[in-house]
């Protein structure tokens, strides 16, 4: 008698989430890309972020505050400045959804959002509260034996990058 076993697929149901798509734009505008290192993170935190109808502005102004005080391209060390990547999506029903990644090297010393200012922090949480409906942040780990990376990634890293090995028909990034 053979027994049953279950797919791959079966077990990991619990755990498992459906898988989405969203078309989504980069937002340079409410970006922070000066010190994103891909190549040597080992961790992204990937916030997304649901905006109160109607309070599209003001979320934008919090982004771009948020940019302006934490640090600038020669002020900072890399590690003392959170970069964030700000994508938006495109389509009129999420249109208000957008979601925040940040690659991280280490999880223990994770960059942290500090103002100088605490009238800034105060009109930071402010515009938080009056625009954020919600938001939820989850953390995947980057895996190089399920990774298909260009050279340089490679060539930056290659103790953590080697194993997902040399892939000549991705560009350089």
């Amino acid at each position: 008698m053979r027994r049953w076993r279950a797919s791959s697929k079966e077990r990991k149901k619990d755990i498992v989430s459906p898988p989405q798509n969203t078309l989504a734009r980069y937002r340079e505008d409410l970006s922070r890309d000066f010190g994103v290192d891909i190549p040597h993170a080992r961790f992204l935190t990937i916030t997304v972020i649901h905006v109160r109808d109607g309070y599209l502005a003001e979320f934008e102004e919090r982004q771009r505050l948020i940019n302006r005080m934490t640090g600038n391209r020669d002020s900072e060390s890399a590690f003392a400045r959170p970069a964030g990547l700000v994508y938006q999506a495109v389509s009129e029903t999420t249109a208000e959804t957008f979601y925040v990644i940040l690659p991280h090297h280490n999880l223990l010393k994770r960059e942290q959002t500090s103002f100088r200012d605490s009238a800034v922090e105060s009109e930071v949480k402010r515009l938080t509260d009056v625009a954020v409906a919600d938001s939820a942040a989850s953390i995947p780990t980057i895996r190089p034996d399920f990774s298909l990376v260009p050279r340089n990634w490679i060539a930056a890293d290659p103790d953590f990058w080697a194993p997902a090995g040399i892939n000549d028909w991705l560009p350089a990034q």
